[in-house]
């Protein structure tokens, strides 16, 4: 799961922007990884590892109700709209490049445990439906509906922290397209050896992940 909210923020511009998402990342990848020591030898060796791997994700956003509703149907960007035909409806598919780095330890003739840290370079800027620019709201009213322009501009629910504002003028700077998003995984791994022997293999699990950017 990754997450962002401009609340959270400093910086005028975003609280003034007020948006918000979350979403669920499924990532499958194939990676080669590189021991500095002989781990049978020595019980302990950090290593790097790299690769490339397929995610996907579903960017989606609490409505006024409370309700997390998906945001890549309401093309709150003017994805796929015919007044905006450079902006194509973005895949929830995507390849990324994992790499990073880590270290493990071996605790018994079976079981081995590690620690580990790994970005992922992707090549999309829409994990959390935000990229360029606000477009019409009347056009995207007309296409997307009264929803759609509700959660692609919340300067009018700023509430309490801020004087609320009105939706922005179209080609008004919404996201920032020159840097793609990235994600992060890092947690402890438990590798079990099958058989009786050299060698270790097993199943790498990860317990936590944030997002670097929105």
């Amino acid at each position: 799961m990754v997450a962002a909210a401009d609340s959270t923020n400093k910086d005028v511009a975003l609280l003034q922007r007020n948006l918000s998402f979350k979403s669920n990342i499924w990532e499958g990848a194939v990676m080669g990884e590189l021991n500095f020591m002989d781990l049978e030898m020595t019980g302990f060796t950090p290593y790097i590892f790299g690769g490339v791997g397929l995610f996907s994700f579903y960017p989606k956003a609490k409505n006024a109700a409370g309700e997390w509703t998906p945001l890549r149907p309401l093309r709150t960007e003017g994805q796929g709209l015919p007044q905006y035909p450079e902006r194509p409806m973005y895949s929830l598919y995507q390849v990324s490049l994992p790499f990073g780095f880590g270290a493990k330890y071996i605790l018994t003739d079976k079981l081995t445990l590690g620690i580990e840290l790994g970005w992922r370079k992707t090549f999309t800027d829409y994990p959390d439906d935000v990229s360029t620019t606000y477009i019409d709201e009347n056009t995207l009213l007309a296409y997307a509906g009264q929803q759609a322009v509700d959660l692609a501009f919340r300067g009018d629910e700023t509430g309490h922290f801020l004087p609320p504002t009105t939706y922005p003028p179209d080609g008004t700077i919404r996201g920032n397209p020159k840097k793609k998003d990235w994600y992060v995984f890092s947690g402890l791994t438990l590798t079990y050896r099958i058989g009786s022997g050299g060698g270790y293999g097993g199943r790498r699990s990860t317990n936590f992940s944030k997002c670097f950017k929105m």
